[in-house]
């Protein structure tokens, strides 16, 4: 991975229809450089399956393992529906501080 120990996190949003495993070509494991993570977005993969979705959904569910485990900025990839909520959440967190 490229980066430096204490840059910030990658989180990787995915498609419609997609999951978390589409990132795993993209995001190798190293114990160096910057974190990466690739999530199931509300209703995908092995996410809860609730029956409310929205990209405003999503977002929070995003921001709310964002703030679980204290990340305060990130840089978000998002493809397809992940990149609607990637700007979600840019929109939600200008500065890059989502609390």
């Amino acid at each position: 991975m490229a980066g430096e120990p204490g840059d910030p996190p990658m989180v990787l949003l995915h498609g419609l229809g997609d999951d978390e495993r589409d990132w795993h070509p993209c995001c190798p494991r190293s114990p160096l450089g910057i974190g990466c993570f690739a999530l199931d977005l509300r209703g995908h993969g092995r996410s809860a399956h609730p029956g409310r979705y929205s990209f405003e959904l999503m977002r929070d569910d995003v921001i709310a393992f964002l703030d679980a485990l204290d990340v305060g900025r990130c840089v978000l990839v998002g493809h397809s529906m992940g990149g609607a909520v990637a700007i979600l959440l840019a929109e939600a967190a200008p500065s890059g501080s989502l609390t």
